[in-house]
């Protein structure tokens, strides 16, 4: 029985054992006929796709009409139209980046999508999906997910043009721009030691995994080699701190208090500020990386991300890959905050 007469759903199909797989760069299809079968739909639908599939660069048409598979190692060149902005949850850190991104965007007449991440879905099925519908730009913002650096290449590959912001990626096939992390704990640090701190400790989230996280408290260990590090448990899924009030007693106990605390981000920082008042510790500076207003109105000293920089490097780097294609290579772009003392 014949599944679709919609020659978009054979595309898609094509397009999904591309991404699996199935079919090899130089590998040749097979027939029209033979094809319809494979995917459950008629002649003209499967024809249609292919030469869809043809004029995106896809595929290459061979003598005797057979078909043969293009997967290049070069950018998608195409119009920066439309930018999907790929995100696990809308949380501070993401709404008061994305406000800056889009003044850029608007500059160029180009649209912002915003596509959630669902929690059921793997990020690489999700950055699929936007290639079904022909959309080839997209900024990746993982949080705590990861992705294979093959999942990388392949999309690339098939044409779609990535940046990854805020957690590192290092890959050949997609631009990567960051705060620089070890900058930003080392002015924490050094701004402590300028107003005696002497003793303090490194409070950062339980999820090493995330590249961004662990290089701070790398950085944190490198220039304080005495110093202490605690990872407090974070759900991810709601982003909400669990609660921090044993942690907070027991740490901060005065025979072992300490003189200051460099907290790994912003949101952290919040929730374990708000512990100290409600425990009436007023001897112990905190500080973060990330500045909001909620850290501003808690009188926290931060290391400010330099929101704007980010947006504009993000945006060219999508030029760059669309407009010179065939000079392009990927980068991985650390950026300067600023210190802002309360």
């Amino acid at each position: 029985m014949k599944r679709s007469s919609d020659y978009k759903y054979a595309r898609n199909m094509i397009l999904r054992d591309l991404f699996n797989g199935k079919y090899e760069h130089d590998s040749v299809l097979p027939s029209i006929g033979s094809l319809a079968k494979i995917y459950q739909t008629d002649a003209a639908s499967m024809r249609t796709a292919i030469d869809k599939l043809t004029e995106e660069g896809l595929l290459v048409r061979q003598l005797h009409r057979r078909n043969k598979v293009n997967l290049s190692d070069k950018p998608h060149a195409g119009p920066l139209d439309i930018v999907a902005f790929v995100a696990p949850a809308q949380r501070r850190f993401f709404a008061t980046f994305i406000d800056h991104f889009q003044k850029i965007a608007d500059r160029f007449h180009t649209m912002v999508v915003f596509i959630q991440q669902s929690e059921d879905e793997a990020i690489e099925q999700t950055l699929l999906n936007l290639l079904e519908n022909n959309i080839h730009n997209a900024v990746i913002w993982l949080d705590y997910e990861t992705i294979d650096d093959k999942r990388v290449k392949r999309l690339h590959q098939m044409g779609m043009n990535m940046v990854f912001f805020d957690i590192i990626i290092k890959s050949s096939y997609a631009d990567c721009v960051c705060l620089d992390n070890a900058e930003a704990v080392k002015a924490l640090h050094q701004h402590l030691k300028n107003t005696g701190k002497r003793r303090t400790i490194y409070v950062g989230r339980d999820n090493p995994d995330l590249s961004s996280y662990f290089e701070r408290e790398q950085a944190y260990l490198d220039i304080s080699s005495s110093g202490r590090v605690f990872r407090l448990p974070w759900d991810f899924r709601s982003y909400l701190a669990s609660p921090q009030t044993t942690f907070t007693i027991d740490t901060f106990k005065p025979e072992l208090r300490p003189d200051a605390v460099i907290c790994s981000d912003g949101e952290l920082g919040i929730e374990l500020k708000k512990e100290f008042l409600l425990n009436g510790i007023q001897d112990v500076d905190l500080v973060c990386v990330d500045d909001f207003d909620e850290s501003a109105e808690l009188g926290i000293t931060v290391y400010s991300q330099p929101y704007s920089r980010f947006a504009e490097r993000i945006f060219y780097c999508l030029l760059d890959q669309t407009e010179n294609s065939q000079t392009w290579q990927a980068r991985l772009h650390r950026l300067s905050g600023n210190l802002i003392i309360r």
